[in-house]
């Protein structure tokens, strides 16, 4: 029997996602094995990894050896990041294929990465630059690359922050100023970026697209009266506070495109992708998540896990078939 490790941590908003999946597999006649990377440290082993992945959880050791690993990691912060990148390497080495590659952790865990990654590619994105300096001449400069207008809003981003976490809108460039002033000082790592007005009939908007493989297979439009971030899981719903809800959305041939252009760009075999309108016509692509949640299942009735489940099966059969 083919087997399908789900590489994860321990965000609770993705244990239950994280069951449907194993449930998927399982329908599919998958093994499924889950590595926690917050619970378990990869070994150094003198005798090679011929029969997989030296693994130590609670103090047993084992070998991990999967056909193919479905990516999912939700913590933004760095050494998290770090931790589950030590598992991709070492199945890497084993050729055992994944969802994501670890250049394509770096690219989306970072959003400035992401950013120039697009651009290289092509895709269209917001204007973005990266403050790095606390002196005012130097962040004028950088805020005025990025809003030419001085009465506009600007975008403040944290560059690992997910979820709507970590993101700000600043009323004018003149505004943001001692805002990113005072986070730069303090260490942390921000983008500032051209602000795209989406509130239409009173409700800020965006698109989401999730791709699996080379398809789109879920799309929705996420709406919010209350706040420019149309996260749902800043929704009430969630636990949040925000009235954000999500409609199902019909997306365009064009925005459809521009999804999987991008996850290929960066990469990824599974990602949700955020798209804003554009003034002029077309779409520009404002975010992408390597672990996309399932809450847009219930706005679209589309079995989300089931995809990549299947994307997962499929992985896993190739890579059996040729070992």
């Amino acid at each position: 029997m083919a087997e399908v490790a789900i590489l994860t941590g321990n965000d609770k908003d993705a244990i239950g996602e994280n069951q449907r999946l194993k449930e998927e597999l399982v329908a599919l006649g998958v093994g499924v094995r889950f590595v926690d990377y917050n619970e378990s440290v990869v070994l150094m082993d003198d005798t090679g990894m011929s029969q997989g992945v030296p693994v130590l959880t609670l103090g047993e050791k084992q070998n991990i050896k999967p056909d193919a690993v479905i990516i999912r990691i939700n913590e933004p912060d760095f050494d998290t990041v770090t931790k589950a990148k030590r598992f991709m390497e070492a199945f890497n080495k084993l050729k055992v294929p994944m969802t994501a590659s670890t250049s394509a952790v770096d690219s989306c865990k970072d959003k400035i990465a992401t950013h120039d990654k697009l651009v290289a590619a092509g895709i269209p994105t917001p204007r973005t630059a990266m403050p790095t300096s606390t002196d005012a001449i130097e962040i004028a400069k950088v805020l005025e690359f990025v809003e030419p207008n001085p009465h506009r809003p600007v975008m403040i981003k944290n560059i690992f922050g997910t979820k709507g976490i970590g993101v700000a809108r600043a009323g004018s460039r003149k505004s943001a100023l001692p805002f990113v002033q005072l986070l730069v000082d303090a260490g942390v790592q921000i983008l500032a970026q051209e602000y795209i007005e989406t509130k239409r009939d009173g409700f800020y908007r965006d698109k989401r697209l999730l791709v699996v493989g080379a398809t789109v297979v879920a799309s929705m439009t996420r709406l919010s009266s209350t706040d420019f971030r149309t996260n749902l899981s800043l929704s009430e719903s969630a636990g949040g506070i925000s009235d954000a809800y999500g409609k199902p959305l019909r997306a365009t041939a064009r925005d459809k495109d521009l999804a999987v252009r991008t996850a290929q760009a960066l990469g990824l075999l599974i990602a949700g992708i955020d798209i804003l309108p554009r003034a002029k016509g077309g779409s520009y692509v404002d975010d992408v998540n390597l672990s996309p949640g399932f809450l847009i299942e219930s706005v679209t009735n589309t079995n989300v896990a089931g995809a990549i489940a299947l994307l997962g099966y499929q992985l896993a059969s190739d890579s059996s078939s040729h070992s």
